[in-house]
């Protein structure tokens, strides 16, 4: 698995917004969506509630949050 999807996710995690997570990723909002609908589905959760604005994690989005910043962090080590 792609260790960037992680970090990703935890840029989507901090601002709570797609656009703005993809502006400081360098990314496009339609590949960082497509980024998170892939981590959905190995994991086979949804991660944030889309339906509020700003985006909420999920209590399973929480718990992956913290899952992965470890593997982040580990990976960068």
């Amino acid at each position: 698995m792609d260790v960037e999807l992680f970090e990703e996710f935890g840029m989507i995690a901090k601002h709570g917004n797609l656009s703005e997570a993809a502006r400081e990723l360098h990314v496009t909002q339609s590949a960082l969506s497509r980024h998170l609908s892939t981590l959905e589905k190995r994991f086979g959760v949804e991660l944030f509630d889309r339906a509020t604005s700003p985006m909420r994690l999920t209590p399973e989005g929480e718990a992956f949050l913290h899952w992965s910043s470890v593997i982040s962090n580990s990976y960068k080590k």
